[in-house]
């Protein structure tokens, strides 16, 4: 693990019992929490991130891809009430080789709209 990972400080800080605005799922899924990304390609755009510093979607055993899915659904669910986009690009960029910010395991939902279905602000 790095020296200092900044989604470990968020996960962390929650596990202490701290707020965060950004995040917007339950405290409910022991393995993520999900949250509104700092760096936005489009309005509404979540990160679903692990608690605990993995680095790989494949590092996911049963019980953590049974807990990622529920908090996929949950996610999805909050920005579609809240922002009501037409479709949806998922991005996992994988270690910093592929694009990530952090060495850290994040799901990136990004709501797309009518009208901006082929903008390049969507590749992250």
């Amino acid at each position: 693990m790095p020296e200092k990972c900044p989604l470990c400080d968020v996960a962390e800080n929650l596990r202490n019992g701290g707020h965060d605005d950004r995040v917007i799922t339950s405290e409910l899924n022991v393995h993520f929490f999900s949250m509104y990304d700092g760096s936005p390609v489009s309005p509404g755009q979540c990160v679903i991130v692990s608690r605990y510093h993995i680095t790989s979607l494949s590092d996911l055993n049963p019980m953590e891809w049974d807990s990622f899915s529920k908090i996929f659904v949950e996610t999805k669910e909050i920005i579609n009430k809240r922002f009501y986009p037409s479709g949806y690009k998922y991005v996992c960029n994988e270690r910093m080789a592929a694009g990530a910010t952090e060495e850290h395991f994040q799901f990136h939902l990004i709501p797309i709209y009518t009208g901006n279905e082929k903008s390049d602000d969507y590749n992250i």
